[in-house]
């Protein structure tokens, strides 16, 4: 079963993956978190959910540079609207979902699936051997992407799940 944590930003996606995740007790794959500087948001760190192991995905233009986060310049894949994406952080994430299937381990965990995964971007290459494994899967996709996803990647059978409200704001200081 395909199952969709979708809302809006800042609704909890994120924290409602990490919390199937710790309470299936099972699984792998990759969550996107927030990273925080000086009270300042400054991008993604995207986190392995088996061990922790995390690298820096996005920052937001000029984001960072007075806080130690940083994408260099021979890393950046390339941009999308205020940020700059790592290709190494793509590539670590793609390598744990496409591993997790290889690996027979499931569900395989997913966030997040939008606009970047529609140009053929991102995750969608682990994104898409995730849908043809045929294991459950657990994504995330703001709302106002889910239609798009739907129809372009021809997800047939799913669940929308929407997180419950979260107070504060997650992430990694």
């Amino acid at each position: 079963m395909i199952y969709i944590i979708s809302g809006g930003i800042d609704t909890g996606k994120t924290t409602a993956l990490c919390g199937i995740y710790e309470n299936l007790k099972s699984g792998d794959g990759v969550a996107s978190l927030k990273i925080f500087g000086n009270g300042q948001f400054l991008g993604y760190r995207i986190k392995r959910l088996s061990d922790g192991e995390s690298k820096i995905i996005a920052l937001k233009t000029g984001a960072g540079d007075n806080d130690g986060y940083f994408i260099p310049d021979d890393d950046i894949a390339f941009s999308f609207g205020d940020f700059s994406f790592s290709e190494r952080a793509f590539l670590f994430a793609n390598r744990v979902i496409t591993d997790t299937v290889d690996k027979n381990i499931s569900p395989v965990f997913i966030d997040e699936i939008g606009p970047v995964e529609l140009n053929g971007n991102g995750l969608c290459e682990g994104f898409v051997v995730a849908l043809n494994s045929g294991f459950d899967l657990y994504m995330v996709c703001r709302e106002a992407c889910i239609e798009a996803v739907i129809s372009h990647f021809k997800i047939e059978t799913y669940k929308i799940i929407k997180p419950a409200p979260v107070t504060g704001q997650g992430g990694i200081l």
